[in-house]
This record gives structure tokens, C-alpha cells and sequence, in this order.
């Protein structure tokens, strides 16, 4: 394969090939993307070699119109055979998204740079076509990516991240963000008020999953979402012996029965648990560059 050097390299690329356009080409001139797809896929080798090059054309175009597309390509296409749909992907992203992205990979060194999984870059690259308008989901994409061709960090990136990212919505994002990069802690004190509502102790849970500041108020929603991917566990079963890391779960207590002195409150101690695949996950997409450690008390305002 031919590796792209420069500007030049690229340019004198595009003009070769489009005086060698074949008759099949010429008949087809497929528009789409879809098109393209289906010449590529086609029983036909003259269609297929016309999809080829009509896929090849778009890229190489797409490279010369933006340099963050052209820094990255310089950077990866040596070890890409079908960079195809990777191509089209890079291709779509905005100017400051793909010149952003391909600072990140350039910095990388090409020495270091390594593509075991061409369908997760594949995928990634889709994600993040998709992503551009949420500064924080574009962010964590473009570290995965990133992360996912650096050699240097084969022992934290995984085929299934791309797939957990998928499905984090941009608040999921922000705030997971937010828990990691300022609080870069694994284990956190959680509370629920259950309301006791008759003599025989039933009760129904009035205040769930309250956490300590400074850390932000996160919706149920959300905190379920990422236990249900295995970033975290919610037990209360296990919880800290020493008291005062509940004792803003004991204010907000106080307060809500100096207003109904009647009502019968009591708190439930818990822990929010970053897991072992939640915290490679994290170190992955960007928002965490040391191993997380245990809560230090004056981390909270308590």
C-alpha cells in the first residue's frame, strides 16, 4: 500500500485516479454512500472495483478539504487495508472535531500506533459522527478512539467500551465526567430515608440514592443506567462504620422532621462502588488518569 506523506502526495493520488476512471465508473456514478455500498458488495468485479474506487475518491477528497481528516490519515493509513468506512465515517465529522481527533492520534507517535480491531475503530468512528453535538460523548469518543490504536494502553481498551458509550446518554456522560475527573474516588458513601408508615414497620423508601457534596444531585435514571453497564454498584449491604460519613443524610433528616415533627424517618446506609471494569472503562474514555482511590473524609462536605 501506498502510504500519504503529504498534501502533495494526496493531491497527485486524487489526479492519477481520475484519469483512470473505467467505463464501469463512468456508467454507474454512484452519489451515495449506500450506493457506493452496494457497488463494493456486488457479485460483479467491474462493480466492485468501480465501488472501490469511487470510495477511495470521496476520502482522498475529504482529506485534502480538512487537515484534521489529513493529520489522522497520515497517522493510521499505513496499517488500515479497508479504511473504507472508517474513511466515510472520518470523512462526516466536522472541521474542529476531526482536527481535534487527530491531534489526539498524532500525539500518540507513530510508532506506538497499533489497529487489532479495525470494526471497533469502525464503530467508533460512527459513534462519533453521531456525537458532535455533545461536547462531552464527542470528548469521550475521540479519547476511545485515541486510546483504542496506542499500543501503550492495550491493558485498558476493549471492543465492549464502544458498546457501553453507545448507550450513556449526554447527562449520563456529563455526570460520569463530573464523579470521575473532580472526585477521582471508587467508593462513596450513599443513603436512603425510608418513611415509616405504620407500627409494624412497614415503610416506603421517601429519599433514594442521596449522595454527599459537593458531589452534583444525579437523577435514579441515570445511576440505574450505569449499574445496569457495570460501571457501578449500589449496595446496602455493606456500608462505612464511621457515622459522620452519613451525617448529611442525618441533616436532611432533621430538617424535613422539624417541619413534620409526626413522621417517622429513618436512614439506610449504602455505597456507590465504582467497579473494576467501570474504572478501565473511565481510564478508556478520558475522565480518569489514576487508579481511583478509597474516599478521604474531608473529601465530602459532611
Amino acid at each position: 500500500m501506498k502510504i500519504m506523506k503529504n498534501l502533495d502526495d494526496v493531491e497527485t493520488t486524487i489526479d492519477q485516479g481520475l484519469n483512470m476512471i473505467k467505463t464501469t465508473s463512468e456508467i454507474v456514478k454512484p452519489d451515495s454512500v449506500e450506493e457506493i455500498h452496494a457497488l463494493q458488495s456486488s457479485p460483479d468485479s467491474r462493480l466492485q472495483r468501480a465501488g472501490e474506487y469511487e470510495a477511495d475518491s470521496k476520502e482522498k477528497v475529504a482529506i485534502l478539504k480538512n487537515f484534521g481528516i489529513n493529520m489522522l490519515f497520515k497517522t493510521i493509513s499505513p496499517f488500515i487495508r479497508d479504511k473504507s468506512r472508517i474513511g466515510e465515517n472520518l470523512a462526516s465529522l466536522k472541521p474542529e472535531v476531526s482536527k481535534s481527533l487527530g491531534e489526539k492520534i498524532s500525539n500518540i507517535g507513530e510508532k506506538n500506533i497499533k489497529l487489532d480491531s479495525l470494526p471497533t475503530l469502525a464503530n467508533a468512528t460512527e459513534s462519533l459522527v453521531y456525537a458532535q453535538e455533545e461536547p462531552d460523548l464527542r470528548e469521550m469518543y475521540e479519547n476511545l478512539i485515541a486510546n483504542t490504536v496506542d499500543k501503550t494502553k492495550e491493558n485498558i481498551t476493549h471492543p465492549a467500551y464502544v458498546e457501553v458509550l453507545k448507550q450513556l446518554s449526554a447527562t449520563d456522560a456529563r455526570y460520569l465526567k463530573e464523579i470521575f475527573s473532580l472526585h477521582n474516588i471508587s467508593n462513596i458513601p450513599i443513603c436512603n430515608i425510608k418513611l415509616i408508615t405504620n407500627d409494624k414497620g412497614h415503610y416506603k423508601i421517601f429519599l433514594q440514592i442521596l449522595l454527599p457534596s459537593p458531589l452534583p444531585n444525579i437523577e435514579i435514571n441515570t445511576i440505574e443506567n450505569w449499574e445496569r453497564l457495570k460501571l457501578v454498584e449500589i449496595s446496602f449491604e455493606e456500608y462505612w462504620a464511621d457515622d459522620i460519613l452519613y451525617s448529611y443524610g442525618e441533616r436532611i433528616i432533621k430538617e424535613l422532621k422539624d417541619k413534620e415533627p409526626e413522621v417517622k424517618l429513618e436512614l439506610v446506609k449504602g455505597q456507590f462502588v465504582i467497579t473494576e471494569f467501570g474504572k478501565k472503562f473511565a481510564q478508556a474514555i478520558g475522565i480518569l488518569s489514576n487508579p481511583p482511590r478509597a474516599w478521604l473524609r474531608h473529601t465530602f462536605y459532611l
